[in-house]
């Protein structure tokens, strides 16, 4: 028993000393922190490389920027759809991200002077015909200025809303998309380098500038920020960035590049290190979620007054979405003076929803033991606790175990979805091979694996147990 005790304790040391990185180590160099929030999934001006890096010309821009103010770099990767939000809830400082400057975002942030200008461009793939005829699916990122143009400029078409441009890449590898439209310095690349044959279906459709915006309120930082752009734009080196990141796309007739691969080693290394963040995030958030859901299934079967509100509470957390309540707790809580980071966040949003349902779990499990046993254990003089240790709880076990296996495995799986506030989990770490890669089938593929190894097992002790207490006459068949 020692030896198991001390080998378990190893592998929980393991994996609290691997699965849980900062967001992102910091430059190494002298002066405050800048946080910089970008996607990893906008290849090439940000995304992770074939060594598992951040790689791009807002990453080097990015820390051009920091040089130049005089600070560190720490780079947060987050969803396209919620980096706004993040930034105004001092999540980060920055967005180094190919945002473009425009009216509406004007209103809520303050941008730096340009730093690159380019425009969108709608790509096609071979035979797709032509993008003004009623039904052409055509492809835009959630979040970006593309799909109001595409409803402009393509009326009759069909538009679709992916969460990056990758994910729409595979769509129309796979023929379900005729049409992309994102920035025509992206669309060469992956043309380039996805193996997926488009071409660009005329100019431009229009120019966009790409600012750097920062909190309304931080307006030091913004002077700063304002002022090294342009400093770095009037350099030799921004031309020596443009030549690195772009040069070979602008020449005309450029030779397909051969498809972007990572290393076996490196890519089993990194799904390895989020399968362990999963592990982690999911033992904590659990663990947590048990011993909060045995007080609350306490207080609703023992409450008194305090059970029904009690019980609303917990019907409103079963009846609300996992990825609202993790963003309420993510992006809410600084609007109170709560700052917590995204591990933390990810943790507290699993302890609450499965505390939820584990405690309901527990409270229809307590119901289910008929009140005679209740009062025969009394009228043999045990006292209420022992009579909930030696004679409820025995009869509660069979009827509450499987179910509490089983929300145990749902909230597993729905663990990836805290990938969307940047931890760095098994599904994210997928993610971010496939905006190095372009191959979402062989990661999708590797990561659906690797969850399967941690719940099957799960699922296959839930199901012994119920056999067991059937066999034994516990449960009903």
């Amino acid at each position: 028993m020692r030896v198991r005790a001390l080998f378990f304790a190893a592998i929980a040391l393991l994996i609290v000393l691997v699965a849980r990185p900062a967001q992102a180590a910091p430059d190494a160099e002298d002066g405050p922190v800048l946080v910089v929030g970008l996607t990893g999934q906008y290849p090439p001006f940000n995304f992770f490389d074939e060594q598992g890096e951040l790689s791009g010309f807002d990453v080097d821009f990015a820390r051009a920027v920091c040089r130049e103010t005089h600070r560190r770099c720490e780079f947060r990767t987050l969803q396209w759809d919620g980096i706004i939000g993040a930034l105004l809830a001092g999540r980060i400082d920055a967005i180094v991200g190919s945002m473009a400057v425009t009216p509406e975002r004007s209103k809520a942030v303050l941008f730096s002077a340009p730093y690159y200008e380019s425009g969108p461009e709608l790509f096609v793939r071979d035979g797709a015909g032509d993008a003004s005829r009623p039904g052409f699916a055509i492809g835009v990122t959630l979040g970006t200025t593309y799909e109001k143009t595409v409803h402009e400029r393509f009326p009759k078409a069909e538009v679709r809303v992916f969460k990056g441009d990758v994910q729409a890449l595979a769509d129309m590898g796979a023929g379900r998309l005729d049409g992309l439209v994102t920035d025509r310095l992206v669309g060469a690349y992956m043309a380039r380098k996805a193996g997926v044959v488009m071409r660009p279906d005329g100019p431009p459709i229009y120019e966009e500038k790409m600012g750097i915006p920062v909190a309304p309120s931080n307006t030091a930082l913004h002077a700063e920020i304002d002022a090294a752009v342009k400093r770095i734009r009037a350099s030799a080196e921004y031309g020596e960035l443009q030549k690195k990141w772009f040069g070979e796309l602008d020449s005309p007739g450029a030779a397909p590049a051969a498809a972007p691969s990572v290393a076996f080693g490196r890519a089993a290394g990194l799904l390895a290190h989020g399968l362990l963040a999963t592990i982690l995030v999911c033992i904590v958030g659990l663990g947590l979620g048990i011993l909060l859901a045995i007080g609350v299934a306490a207080a609703l079967v023992f409450g008194g007054r305090l059970a029904r509100p009690l019980a609303v509470l917990v019907d409103f957390i079963r009846a609300t979405p996992f990825m609202v309540q993790l963003f309420a707790i993510y992006f809410g809580l600084p609007s109170l003076g709560l700052k917590v980071d995204a591990w933390t966040s990810a943790v507290a949003a699993i302890s609450i929803q499965s505390a939820a349902y584990l405690a309901e779990v527990i409270k229809t499990s307590y119901a289910s033991v008929p009140r005679g046993q209740h009062q025969a254990a009394r009228a043999l003089g045990l006292r209420r606790m022992e009579a909930l240790r030696h004679v409820v709880l025995p009869q509660m076990m069979p009827v509450m175990s499987v179910p509490v296996l089983n929300t145990i495995v749902a909230m597993i799986k729905d663990s990836a979805i805290v990938s969307v506030i940047g931890v760095y989990e098994l599904t994210l770490q997928a993610q971010q091979l496939i905006s190095a890669t372009f191959q979402p089938m062989v990661y999708y593929l590797a990561a659906a694996f690797l969850y399967f190894l941690v719940t099957y097992p799960i699922l296959l002790a839930g199901r012994r147990l119920e056999a067991r207490f059937k066999a034994r006459g516990l449960l009903h068949a």
